[in-house]
Formats: structure tokens, C-alpha cells, sequence
């Protein structure tokens, strides 16, 4: 979960970082293509307007020219006293119409290139026009470049407020979650300790009700019993009761669930218990030929006296076919 949390914040750095770059490249790209066509618009403006003045200059040189050239021909055709002596008429006639052709001719270039410096300052002026509205719509973006620039810078101060608050969150965030993966540990540690202090009781409570459940009984004789140091006589001289011998051996009885099984097999005509157990705690159970079992009706009462049962009986069954010896 650390991981994730860093891995989230680490990502909305990336993305705002991203963001900013493309959107500043973006609008650094339009304002350098602005600015570079600003910058193309004006050397073409300064360009055509030094075109059409050095045209002009020169026009209005080559009609002072012409003026001049007409101011001279009127002076060399003005006096009648170089024709009134000349000895060719006719000659002098053809000169004077040839010098006033020269003349008109010179005044007809003269109204061409009046009427085409008219035509160039009227097309310059609309294209120096153009340029001006041209200008004037690049400025325009240009301000309008700066005007989101600023906006972008703003948006990018509010980005970066929300991403500090956002890094402030995530950082309390985490010391929270750590805080809480502590206590687990804790936890984790408290249920492992006492799970493990559990299975130890509880197998010591198995082992204990194991024991307390425990319980051994012998079947046999009087006289195999005595030889197997189970039992000894407590009358005078052998005769009479019996008592457990204080060199018994627990090799010699079957251990059983005092709890589990509640029949102990005798078959024998005659049974007798050795060990003191409640009387209303058992009963026989009989047939024909004598008792077949020892039927424990309350084991708590039954073995709460001794966990040892020792029974002495006289004439075992005669058996013709196997029989099952417990239930």
C-alpha cells in the first residue's frame, strides 16, 4: 500500500511536470512563429516601401528631366528670327514640326510616368495598408499569446498549490497507513504469541484429559491374579477379602477411556469387584450360562473412587465359537 500511495503521488508530479511543459511549449512555439512572422512582415514592409521610393525618385527624376529637355526645346524654337533667314523653308518648317513632335512625345512619357507614379504610390499605399492590418493582427495574437501565457502561469501556480496540498495529504496519509501496519504487526505478533500460548494449553489440556481419562482394569482369577502380584488376600490366614497389592504393575491391566467404553467383558458365572466403586453407578449384565459384562451406568461416579478396576472371577465360559469380547 506504501508503494501504491508513492507510486500515485510520484505519478500526479510526472503528469503536472508534463502538463506545464507541453502546454509552455506550445505556446512558446506559437509566440516564436509569431514573433518570426512579425519580424518577416516588417523587413517585407521596410522592403517594398525602399522599393517604391527609390522608384519614385527615380520617376520624378526622369520627368524633371523631360520638363527640362521641353524648357530647352521651346527656347530653340521660340525665336522667328533663326527661321526668317533660313535659306530653306521648307527645311525649317520640317524642323520645327520634328522638334514640337520630340515635344510631345516627351510630354506624353512624361504623363505616363506621372500616371504610373500614381499607380505605384496608390499600390503601395494598399499594400503598406495590408502590411499595417497584417501588423496589427500579429500583434493582436502576440498579446493574446501573452495573455494565455499569463493565464497559463496562474494555472500552473494553482497546479502546483493543489500538488503541494495533494503531497502534504499523501505524505500524512502514509504516516497514517504506517502507523496502522505497526499496530498489526503488533497485532499480528500479540495473535501469533498467543495463538502459540493456546495450542500449548490446549495440548496440555489434551494431554491432562487424556490422563484424566484414563482408566485400567484387570480380568482374571483370584489365583492369576495373585501370581501376577494384582492382588493379595486381607483376611486372616488368605481367607476372605481381597485387597490391590502394593507391588501392582500397570503391564498386567488394560488401559482404556474411562469416558468412551462402559463395558467390561467377564464372561463368567460368578464375578466379584476388587476396587471400591458407587454401587449405583454399575450393573451386570447376564445370561444363561452367568455374567457377560460389566455395565458402568455413571463412569464420573463409577471411577471417581479409584481409576483402577480389578475384578476376580470363578468359572469362565465354556465357548464353542469365538466370541467378540468387548462392545
Amino acid at each position: 500500500m506504501k508503494d501504491t500511495t508513492r507510486e500515485a503521488s510520484k505519478t500526479l508530479k510526472t503528469l503536472s511536470v508534463v502538463l506545464f511543459a507541453g502546454a509552455a511549449l506550445a505556446f512558446g512555439i506559437l509566440f516564436y512563429q509569431g514573433q518570426k512572422d512579425l519580424k518577416m512582415v516588417r523587413e517585407n514592409a521596410t522592403e517594398h516601401a525602399t522599393y517604391f521610393k527609390n522608384e519614385q525618385a527615380k520617376m520624378l527624376g526622369d520627368i524633371e528631366y523631360n520638363l527640362q529637355n521641353v524648357s530647352e526645346g521651346r527656347e530653340l524654337s521660340g525665336t522667328t528670327e533663326d527661321y526668317a533667314f533660313s535659306t530653306n523653308t521648307n527645311k525649317s518648317v520640317d524642323r520645327i514640326w520634328g522638334e514640337m513632335r520630340g515635344i510631345q512625345l516627351t510630354l506624353e512619357e512624361n504623363e505616363y510616368l506621372a500616371n504610373e507614379l500614381r499607380s505605384q504610390l496608390a499600390t503601395s499605399q494598399e499594400e503598406i495598408a495590408d502590411y499595417r492590418k497584417r501588423i496589427r493582427t500579429y500583434d493582436k495574437k502576440l498579446e493574446t499569446a501573452y495573455d494565455e501565457i499569463d493565464q497559463l502561469i496562474a494555472e500552473n501556480i494553482v497546479l502546483a498549490n493543489d500538488l503541494a496540498l495533494a503531497e502534504k495529504e499523501n505524505k500524512m496519509f502514509r504516516n497514517e497507513i504506517e502507523a496502522q501496519e505497526a499496530e498489526i504487526e503488533w497485532y499480528t505478533a500479540m495473535f501469533t504469541e498467543n495463538e502459540k500460548i493456546t495450542m500449548q494449553q490446549q495440548s496440555m489440556i489434551d494431554k491432562m484429559r487424556t490422563k484424566l481419562s484414563n482408566a485400567y482394569y484387570v480380568v482374571g482369577s483370584s489365583k492369576d491374579l495373585k501370581d501376577a502380584n494384582v492382588i493379595e488376600d486381607a483376611g486372616l490366614f488368605g481367607i476372605g477379602d481381597k485387597k490391590i497389592s502394593p507391588e501392582i504393575e500397570k503391564e498386567e491391566f488394560v488401559r482404556i477411556n474411562k469416558f468412551e467404553q462402559t463395558s467390561i467383558p467377564i464372561f463368567s458365572k460368578k464375578a466379584e469387584l476388587v476396587t471400591p466403586h458407587n454401587s449405583n453407578s454399575y450393573e451386570w449384565e447376564t445370561n444363561d450360562q452367568g455374567i457377560t459384562y460389566l455395565k458402568i451406568t455413571d463412569p464420573g461416579k463409577f471411577w471417581e473412587t479409584s481409576k483402577y478396576l480389578i475384578i476376580t472371577t470363578k468359572k469362565p465360559f465354556e465357548f464353542k465359537e469365538e466370541v467378540k469380547l468387548t462392545q
